[in-house]
């Protein structure tokens, strides 16, 4: 993305998609009928590179997760790959090629040269301290280290060893390094480690890598730009058990806020009380718990300031009791009404602190006059876009995986209509859509997944 905005006099994203011939940008913004992010690997060419450390074990999950999601795969054992996890293990898993030498068997291909050239990313997972040393110094005494001197390929290195080794200042030095030269670097996670010690050294989760190799094959559209994502509903308690919501389940939300993140974007998500969260860690990928609709207004009055791109799909309670009650009102005390009261409007109040130059996308789930309405509220919350959806009946998407809605940008056009559709496949023809009828500015990468 970065290459094709140099080579370009364009003043917008808009302005580039309609200039360029960059084929994969393009790739990246057509729409899909995925059901989750891991179904965007399918047919792309994953060279996985397995070296010596217990964390060998999760490769081989790693490995069947790949092949899962329909992704082509090859596997390179290091020799010390080898004396945890056998190459037999990775057959079977992937019913794919494994090689463990340059030596070990004739080839008429140059191994080393033709899976360099066939790979579309390579993931070294686990990434010893003696293989992220012999990259450093660019060796290439064994099949793995001359084939990553081989390939034109994105590398992604993960990471795994003791603390100690890990924050060696060599370790240290040699992931800068190979940051510099351009490999992405998957950080450690923290937590206990096989050789009983707690602290960083953990090879990330294999969700966690298959999503962040998916953000290095994409190119980027949304790279530099801060986005910030609401989801789900919101609680106004009445007392301390009971309290007033409705049924967003917020999965919409969050595959908004992932998508993003799959597109380049610094994310960050403010997640009502009953919203899954992702599971595992990501770079620039932050969550942010909250109850009730003043706490959600409160969260996102913090995070608002630097936000390029706000996605309002939450669904905040209107209203909450006008008192709240200390403890449990007992069943027997005859209760024959409810006082309430307003809640604020999130997105007019925010109004106030919006970025010039920021795209602010709205929400809107109606019973009828879908497009009425949705226009209305449009102008009312002086919107960029607006998203509407059904409210009930067979179209409604509250609670459930699928959804249909429909896009309308700031002068009321419909842009996108998805038709019924799984969620993660909306999410992410909505973002493409905007994306392609905006005129945002051009904005430099911002590096996050490499070697702090």
């Amino acid at each position: 993305m970065k290459e094709t905005l140099e080579n370009t006099s364009a003043k917008s994203l808009k302005e580039t998609l309609e200039n360029t011939s960059a084929k994969s940008l393009k790739e990246t913004l057509a729409n899909t009928s995925a059901k989750s992010p891991f179904e965007l690997l399918a047919s792309k060419k994953i060279l996985l590179i397995v070296t010596g450390g217990i964390a060998a074990y999760k490769a081989a999950y790693l490995a069947r997760s790949l092949v899962k999601a329909g992704a082509k795969l090859r596997t390179i054992l290091t020799e010390g790959g080898t004396k945890f996890i056998t190459p037999l293990s990775f057959e079977a898993l992937t019913g794919g090629p494994v090689a463990t030498s340059m030596w070990d068997r004739p080839q008429i291909d140059i191994e080393h040269i033709s899976w360099a050239q066939w790979a579309d990313i390579v993931i070294v997972a686990p990434a010893s301290a003696n293989f992220i040393a012999k990259l450093a110094r660019g060796f290439a005494c064994g099949l793995a280290e001359a084939t990553i001197l081989a390939t034109k390929a994105p590398i992604l290195i993960c990471p795994a060893m003791n603390t100690n080794m890990y924050e060696n200042p060599a370790t240290v030095d040699n992931l800068k390094l190979l940051s510099q030269r351009g490999y992405q670097i998957l950080e450690a996670d923290s937590g206990l480690l096989a050789c009983g010690s707690v602290g960083a050294g953990r090879l990330p989760e294999p969700e966690a890598i298959l999503t962040t190799a998916l953000r290095i094959l994409f190119k980027s559209p949304l790279a530099g730009y801060r986005v910030l994502v609401s989801a789900g509903a919101t609680m106004e308690a009445w007392d301390s058990i009971r309290y007033l919501s409705n049924r967003s389940s917020g999965k919409m939300g969050t595959h908004l806020a992932l998508c993003s993140w799959l597109m380049g974007a610094e994310t960050q998500v403010v997640m009502g009380p009953m919203v899954q969260t992702l599971g595992y860690s990501l770079p620039s990928y932050t969550e942010y718990r909250i109850e009730s609709t003043n706490d959600l207004l409160s969260q996102m009055e913090k995070l608002i300031e630097n936000c390029d791109l706000l996605i309002m799909a939450a669904a905040p309670a209107d209203f909450r009791p006008k008192e709240r009650v200390s403890g449990k009102i007992k069943k027997d005390i005859p209760v024959n009404s409810l006082a309430l009261t307003g809640n604020p409007d999130i997105l007019k109040t925010l109004h106030r602190l919006k970025k010039k130059g920021a795209l602010w996308v709205g929400f809107a789930a109606e019973s009828e006059n879908l497009l009425e309405r949705g226009k209305e509220k449009l102008i009312d919350k002086k919107l960029d876009f607006i998203v509407l959806n059904y409210a009930h009946g067979a179209k409604s998407a509250f609670g459930g995986d699928s959804t249909e809605l429909i896009v309308l940008n700031a002068q009321g056009k419909e842009i996108y209509n998805s038709g019924p559709l799984h969620k993660f496949s909306a999410a992410w023809n909505l973002l493409a859509q905007i994306l392609k009828d905006a005129a945002l500015p051009k904005r430099t990468a911002l590096k996050d997944i490499h070697w702090k």
